[in-house]
């Protein structure tokens, strides 16, 4: 895919026009028509236009990763989990949080016992 095609896919997966998007990133709507369907193969706005669209500017910039931008530094298999959890009611949530408060202090409880007793595994 081509730096155009992934800015114009970011734009639509931010709900912006071309207008909304140039006026955020502060340059012009024909500039940023001009990397829609031109050739470039990137732009001095990309991380301004990541930003603004709410994407990886790795993934703009390149093609590689992920277009979603993982803002909270995780790797990907938690940012999955992340999402589904996004979508529960917050009772829903709140268990499991807890449910994961539990299992790390298990985690961690099991550990301290490892070390203290000088064996590791």
């Amino acid at each position: 895919m081509k730096y155009g095609d992934r800015l114009k896919a970011a734009r639509q997966h931010a709900k912006l026009s071309q207008a909304s998007l140039a006026e955020l990133v502060k340059v012009s709507q024909a500039n940023i028509s001009k990397l829609e369907v031109g050739d470039a193969t990137g732009s001095e706005y990309t991380v301004q236009i990541a930003m603004a669209c709410n994407v990886s500017p790795e993934w703009l910039a390149t093609g590689e990763g992920s277009m979603e931008k993982n803002s909270y530094g995780l790797p990907p298999i938690l940012m999955e989990h992340i999402k589904v959890m996004e979508q529960l009611p917050d009772y829903a949530q709140t268990e499991v949080i807890q449910n994961a408060i539990k299992t790390v202090e298990f985690i961690r409880k099991a550990q301290a016992a490892t070390k203290h007793n000088g064996t590791t595994q």
